[in-house]
């Protein structure tokens, strides 16, 4: 009876399992989904990607296998909109490795190498170092005889040879290293470029997958859209601007230069440009106030924004309008692709095979970034024209290793350039306000490739209506400057961007179009006008030092001689400082300023001069500055 009862139970237990197994939905997976991406959304630093299919789903539950993605998205940002009558009920993505080709031996063999040679290198590095010590130590004992005895010049002879002998072979020594040391890193630069190419080539054979596990009421074919956001995309604005001459309209060619290297190309896609938050920038020199110190030396600096700088390096000079230099690291060898960027702008550039740079300075921008992986980065006030810089290693080899070869890397080394990129045809395009940005939306389909290049795309030509004057500040450039003022530019919708200058049917140069500024009016610098004179000179009659009792009294006096050499008449803007001081024992007085307007905050002077053809004139203004005669400061 008791093996009757237990048989029963297991036989009800089975079947219970069974049913509860049979009661579990059966999930059906579909794999290998190919999408076509079909809309792009450019922002100035990144991408929206919007791809879609159209899929064969069966009635219940199944999972959706997206594969061949960029491996590059952000997969907190992956987005799927569920066509009718399909409920989402999960969403993930993963990296299909399985495409990743496998280190080849040559690949393998220069990692060794390389760990190889960094061996070697910190070797000889030592060596150097107790070559150092030693030579320190002879230097140090240098010192023959006693206080009292003295040596005798036989000795003295021979302590000296000895000296000699060792000194020589100490420096040879150290040049033999120096020169194994300089032939080593190039060893290890040239291994790096084989692992960026192959580490970069191997990235594009890498994909992602999305995986989308879905409810269906019904079978059906049904299209589905996924979205997600790269990084590795981005958009300028550019213009070309033309000028007839300083009465006639502003010709203003409105144009985007659009890139991405996200590993995947965009092939005949709607493309959206949107504008993001505009960059502040500039271009002629702008007056600042100036403020004076005991025993400071620095030129028209705001003193707020002045007090981290480095003393060390340099004082912001903001007459330097390009820099260049090598960027290595900390043993001198030069890095490839390092990046060099205008603190607040969205201006800069890398560092070619030799680690070198050219960059152009915008006015009002004081200091630059320099970075690197694997680097400490550095942020230096522009205070030369030749600024090299030395990175510090900020991680171990290894790390440098892993995260210095990505494909993206690569791309820091392509600067943004078109040159054999031809330009589309302009197409139509819409524009969409909205809350926080514009959108650009081109009507028609258009391609850009995985290559990192820039491609041009035209948004628009506008005629602009412009005031136009000329602007000099003689104490930080005596050119003086042909300045357009466009009034109600906001209604363009335009960026903060390059520009290439044509005046008169002649090419310029570039320039930089701010659209940041705050007034209703944009002021657009369209360069120097050789043809206006403006000459600054110290007035000596009126230079004076008095002393008076604990005090000392210091006179300072400028002329400033302009001539309109142009057969048209201009109006001039001519402006200059006179100094702010923050020290309670200087005291600072304007003496003369000739029907100068003065800004109280900043002691900036400002003459509006209307000059005929050909015609001359003359401005002055002198200040005072009184201070104790045990103090020191500078007013030039």
């Amino acid at each position: 009876m008791k093996i009757f009862t237990q048989t029963i139970f297991c036989i009800i237990f089975l079947s219970l399992s069974i049913l509860e197994i049979q009661a579990v939905p059966m999930i059906q997976t579909i794999d290998d989904i190919e999408s076509k991406i079909h809309k792009a959304i450019v922002f100035s630093q990144g991408a929206q990607v919007f791809r879609t299919a159209t899929i064969d789903v069966p009635a219940g539950l199944s999972e959706l296998r997206f594969v061949n993605i960029s491996p590059s998205i952000n997969k907190n940002s992956i987005q799927c909109k569920a066509p009718e009558g399909i409920n989402i009920l999960s969403l993930r993505h993963r990296i299909d490795v399985l495409n990743k080709e496998k280190k080849s031996t040559e690949i393998i063999a220069a990692e060794n190498k390389i760990a190889t040679f960094t061996n070697d290198l910190q070797k000889l590095q030592a060596l150097s170092k107790v070559l150092d010590d030693e030579e320190a130590l002879l230097k140090a004992n240098m010192k023959v005889g006693g206080s009292q005895t003295g040596v005798d010049a036989s000795e003295l002879q021979e302590v000296a040879k000895i000296y000699r002998d060792r000194m020589k072979a100490i420096r040879l020594e150290k040049l033999a290293l120096s020169n194994q040391m300089i032939e080593i890193n190039k060893e290890i630069a040239d291994l790096k470029l084989i692992l960026l190419e192959w580490n970069a080539s191997n990235q594009e054979k890498s994909f992602t997958e999305i995986i989308i596990k879905v409810d269906s009421e019904l079978s059906a074919r049904k299209s589905f859209e996924i979205s997600y956001v790269i990084a590795q995309a981005a958009w300028v604005a550019d213009y070309d601007v033309r000028v007839k001459n300083a009465q006639s309209p502003i010709l203003l060619n409105y144009k985007a230069k659009v890139k991405q290297y996200s590993g995947e190309d965009w092939e005949n896609v709607k493309l959206i440009l949107s504008t993001g938050e505009p960059y502040r920038n500039g271009d002629s020199p702008k007056m600042e106030p100036w403020y004076l110190g005991f025993n400071q030396r620095q030129y028209s600096l705001n003193f707020d924004a002045n007090k981290n700088q480095l003393k060390s390096i340099g004082s912001y000079d903001p007459s330097i309008r390009n820099i260049s230099g090598i960027i290595t690291d900390s043993n001198g060898e030069p890095l490839i692709g390092a990046s060099i960027h205008i603190s607040g702008s969205n201006l800069g550039t890398t560092t070619d095979l030799d680690g070198r740079y050219q960059l152009n300075i915008p006015a009002n921008y004081k200091n630059i970034e320099v970075s690197y992986v694997g680097y400490s980065s550095k942020t230096l006030p522009i205070y030369t024209r030749q600024m090299n810089v030395a990175l510090d290693d900020g991680m171990l080899l290894d790390e440098v290793v892993v995260m210095g070869y990505s494909s993206r890397s690569k791309m820091r080394q392509k600067r943004f350039q078109t040159k054999d990129k031809e330009e589309a045809i302009i197409p139509a395009i819409s524009t969409v306000e909205k809350t926080t940005s514009v959108e650009f939306e081109i009507k028609d389909p258009y391609t850009i490739k995985k290559d990192g290049k820039a491609y041009t795309v035209r948004l628009d030509d506008y005629e602009l209506k412009a005031d136009y004057e000329y602007y000099c500040a003689p104490k930080l450039d005596p050119a003086v400057f042909l300045t357009a003022n466009i009034h109600d530019a906001d209604q363009y919708h335009l960026l903060s961007g390059n520009l290439n200058l044509f005046y008169e049917g002649t090419y310029l140069g570039k320039s930089y179009l701010d659209a940041n500024q705050i007034t209703d009016t944009m002021s657009l610098s369209l360069g120097r006008d050789r043809n206006i004179v403006v000459k600054r000179e110290k007035n000596m009659e009126f230079n004076k030092r008095k002393f008076f009792g604990t005090k000392r009294t210091d006179t300072r006096a400028w002329d400033i001689e302009i001539k309109n050499k142009k057969s048209i008449p201009i109006h001039l803007i001519i402006e200059d400082q006179y100094p702010i001081s923050k020290e309670e024992q200087i005291q600072v007085d304007l003496l003369e300023y000739t029907e100068a307007t003065i800004d109280p905050e900043s002691h900036i002077l400002k003459w509006e001069l209307d000059l005929n053809a050909f015609e001359e004139a003359e401005i002055a203004f002198s200040y005072s500055v009184k201070y104790p005669k045990v103090r020191t400061v500078y007013l030039e």
